[in-house]
């Protein structure tokens, strides 16, 4: 069974883990949007199983925040996986309606999208936050 990733992040983030997931999980259809409206757009179809909002900058921080509070007003049914630094902004995601928060320093995008695709259920990657 494939899944289907959607990824939102700058060009180059995107581009990366584009290639890390085709080359690692080859069966996984993956798509990326460049702009926060067309993410929400896209993942409302239904077409998506997994939304991963990939690490930005620190002046993007609201904006990624807003998207997964946008994805999730929308009731988008997928899984939203949010890539953050910080542990403030881990619990913002958590609170905005992310379902997992990582830190892509410690975890791979392309193996937490793959885990996020087939497990039940993802634990966060910090005691505080589970």
């Amino acid at each position: 069974m494939a899944g289907r990733v959607i990824l939102f992040g700058d060009l180059e983030a995107r581009y990366e883990a584009e290639r890390l997931l085709g080359e690692r999980h080859p069966e996984v259809h993956v798509e990326s949007a460049a702009r926060s409206w067309e993410l929400v757009e896209r993942a409302c179809t239904g077409a998506f199983d997994v939304a991963v909002v990939l690490k930005g900058p620190i002046w993007e921080r609201q904006q990624r925040l807003e998207v997964v509070t946008a994805l999730r007003r929308n009731e988008v049914r997928g899984r939203v996986v949010y890539a953050g630094a910080f542990l403030t902004e881990k619990h913002d995601a958590l609170a905005a309606g992310a379902d997992h928060c990582f830190d892509p320093e410690h975890h791979a995008v392309e193996e937490v999208a793959f885990r996020a695709l087939y497990r039940p259920r993802l634990a966060a990657d910090h005691p505080y936050l589970r």
